[in-house]
């Protein structure tokens, strides 16, 4: 099924962050199931291609993207 327009904006717009200089930002990890890649490696090849074809403009990445790891919380046993 193909969502519309205004839906995938409203989706977005939900996981939007704001960084401190006002620019806008987004985690990878929550952008992959709104864009229906249900697998990481699938949509981290196609992150890779974005980056890759962000240089061939002449771009500079670090402004484009950022690595992040994100903690999570482990119970102890």
């Amino acid at each position: 099924m193909q969502r519309n327009y205004d839906d995938y904006v409203q989706r977005l717009d939900k996981i939007k962050r704001t960084a401190p200089d006002g620019s806008e930002y987004w985690f990878a990890r929550e952008l992959q199931s709104i864009l229906s890649y249900y697998e990481w490696r699938n949509f981290e090849a196609v992150m890779n291609k974005a980056k890759s074809s962000c240089e061939s403009a002449g771009a500079d990445l670090k402004n484009h993207f950022v690595e992040t790891n994100k903690m999570i919380t482990t119970s102890s046993m």
